[in-house]
């Protein structure tokens, strides 16, 4: 499940946004305040946000700046009635992915939200596991499952490159960024991996690296 992170001080429009996103699937957290949002954002992994502009404790744009400073890329759409090119381009400046301009027709803000969250995103692992690269979750028969920011890059490198042999060294310069970490803290990422997906699926071979093999 798709989870929206709304930025909204206008009630009335929150809870009808929240009502129609519900009803179509997703997850949705409401905040009145840059400042809740803001807390959110570190508590919780969202896979897009819907920012209004001006709120009484500050400005949306502000907001998403300080994000993307943090390396925060989650799809953002900006919800709001400032219409002068200027405006528009300002939140285009601080990383906004899209802008609707309020009054809109809620059929329009679901397609423009479509085109950022759509089910091509998960990764088929096999017939029971996908996996949601953005959140960090895999979802099997036996339920959810969320992983580290690690683990969840690790898994993702492996998917990219099925029945490949990967060495660790390799995994560390592309995921770790060549900064060392000990032998320990790799085996628990790897094996939490595995307990999930399942052993036969993500293998060592002693001397050469792991491999990730369809079944």
């Amino acid at each position: 499940m798709f989870k929206v992170l709304i930025l909204e001080d206008d009630l009335l429009l929150a809870q009808t946004l929240q009502e129609e996103l519900e009803e179509e699937g997703y997850f949705v957290t409401l905040a009145h305040t840059i400042v809740q949002a803001n807390d959110l954002t570190f508590d919780a992994k969202f896979e897009l946000y819907l920012f209004d502009v001006n709120v009484p404790d500050g400005s949306g744009f502000e907001l998403l700046k300080e994000l993307r400073e943090s390396d925060d890329d989650t799809p953002t759409i900006f919800l709001t009635s400032k219409a002068h090119a200027k405006d528009v381009g300002e939140g285009f400046d601080v990383g906004a992915n899209d802008y609707v301009k309020k009054p809109f027709e809620m059929e329009e803000l679901l397609y423009r939200i479509k085109r950022f969250l759509k089910e091509e995103s998960l990764i088929q692992i096999s017939d029971t596991i996908k996996f949601n690269p953005q959140n960090y979750e895999i979802f099997t028969s036996e339920g959810t499952f969320i992983l580290q920011k690690k683990e969840s890059e690790i898994l993702h490198y492996f998917l990219k490159s099925p029945n490949k042999i990967i060495s660790k060294d390799e995994i560390i310069n592309e995921i770790f960024d060549g900064n060392y970490f000990s032998d320990a803290t790799f085996r628990v990422y790897i094996t939490h991996i595995k307990k999930i997906i399942g052993s036969k699926r993500l293998t060592n071979r002693r001397g050469s690296g792991y491999i990730f093999e369809k079944l």
